[in-house]
């Protein structure tokens, strides 16, 4: 992607199945990029505010103390950083940019636009970027995702479809077992 947010190249994408033990924390580890993108669970990762003020748009500025990805007690100096979040208040205080800055540098951020309606206010889209400044970088990691639904708590549905997806998976998915040492992984044919 170009700083211009253009489509520089595609890559294909195959299903990716990862098992992982029963003690595996699955919110941190899995959901997480897709709740930030979203606009929420940041209070998760902040540890302490540094600064807030109102922009003249009414958006609110937040800087915080944080990390990324793992809990204070597990973080190592390399998770370490400050989170910047700008925050629409008219929208149930959705996060429509953050910027997680290590050194001075944006490592990486996420954006939001338009909002889902529905009984929880989430962002309609969202997208994540690593090392987003890094013009001369010809491959960035990034994802885009668009909400049609969300749901806080149990849906049966979901877990029977992923159910079926961990029974059956499709030709081409792509597995990787963590539930063993040395992690193995295959694809299916």
């Amino acid at each position: 992607m170009s700083p211009e947010r253009e489509i520089l190249k595609e890559t294909p994408m195959y299903p990716l199945l990862q098992l992982h033990p029963e003690d595996y924390d699955f919110i941190d580890e899995t959901l997480r990029h897709i709740l930030l993108a979203s606009g929420r669970g940041y209070t998760r990762y902040i540890e302490k505010p540094l600064s807030v003020r109102k922009l003249p748009d009414g958006l609110i500025e937040l800087r915080a103390k944080g990390f990324i990805w793992v809990v204070p007690a597990q973080a190592s100096p390399d998770w370490e950083g400050e989170w910047r979040l700008i925050i629409n208040p008219n929208e149930d205080y959705l996060v429509r940019r953050a910027d997680f800055v290590r050194d001075g540098e944006v490592v990486l951020r996420y954006t939001t636009r338009g909002v889902l309606q529905g009984s929880y206010r989430v962002a309609l889209k969202g997208a994540q970027v690593w090392d987003p400044e890094d013009t001369s970088a010809e491959e960035r990691f990034w994802k885009q995702m668009t909400f049609r639904s969300f749901q806080i708590g149990f849906s049966a549905d979901f877990f029977e479809q992923a159910k079926l997806t961990i029974e059956s998976p499709a030709k081409g998915t792509y597995i990787l077992d963590f539930r063993s040492e040395p992690v193995r992984d295959s694809t299916v044919k």
